[in-house]
């Protein structure tokens, strides 16, 4: 015997306002099938694709050999390796669909995305063990400028998914700096130098952290965040992303 279970209350509402608004993808505008909970098109999703091998074992990055890269052998990160869904590749005309829905997370302020790219991060989560999550916080004034941060967004929703305790505070970025992006790799890794604390040590000390963000680029962000929780006490921490800039 089939057992038919009834859809939940919010499942019915967004069934009945999808039929009513036609919900198109966010990335590409096709049409979504009603009721979904996502907002990303299967063909777009289908695009997002895990990192070819070999990558370095350290932060991801796709090399030669499996065998840390260069970077990581010059300049070890705190982190104990990083892992990413996919590659953020931008296309020479347009970014790619993983690409510009991180983009219009971020800038575009469309929340749902996150949950999207959560279930993503939630179906390829590479870790084992008990792990508490972390997001990569944002200073207080770009926080209020863009209102929410995106990275908490993910921690939660992924928390959710996997049923992972969530520390949305524990790290502080005390001063603000200038977008990283604008930066050379050098750079960035001094421009972050005691950027960030954790606010209360008892919150990760002992614990394993894996800590959340969207996009890792040179690393120097997580490897910020991760020199201060493994002052704070933290057993070991590792870095997960939705994208991993080659």
């Amino acid at each position: 015997m089939i057992m038919v279970t009834s859809p939940s209350r919010a499942g019915w509402l967004r069934l009945l306002t999808d039929l009513v608004l036609s919900p198109r993808c966010e990335v590409c505008e096709r049409a979504l099938r009603a009721g979904t909970p996502d907002v990303l098109c299967a063909p777009c999703v289908a695009t997002i694709l895990p990192p070819p091998g070999p990558l370095c074992p350290r932060c991801g990055l796709p090399t030669p050999v499996a065998a840390p890269c260069a970077t990581c052998v010059r300049r070890s990160p705190a982190f104990r390796s990083a892992k990413a869904v996919a590659l953020y590749r931008p296309a020479e005309d347009a970014l790619n669909p993983l690409a510009r829905a991180i983009q219009l997370l971020k800038y575009g302020s469309r929340r749902p995305i996150a949950a999207t790219l959560a279930r993503l991060l939630a179906e390829h989560y590479p870790f084992t063990g008990e792990a508490t999550l972390v997001p990569v916080p944002l200073h207080p004034s770009r926080l209020r400028q863009r209102g929410f941060n995106q990275a908490a967004l993910l921690a939660v929703h992924l928390g959710r998914r996997r049923r992972l305790p969530v520390v949305l505070r524990a790290l502080l970025k005390r001063h603000p700096t200038p977008a990283q992006a604008a930066l050379r790799a050098v750079d960035r890794w001094r421009n972050l130098d005691a950027t960030f604390a954790v606010r209360d040590p008892r919150a990760v000390e002992g614990r394993r952290i894996v800590l959340i963000d969207d996009v890792l680029t040179t690393g120097a962000t997580a490897h910020a965040c991760a020199v201060a929780l493994h002052a704070a006490g933290a057993a070991a921490v590792d870095v997960y992303t939705v994208a991993r800039a080659p």
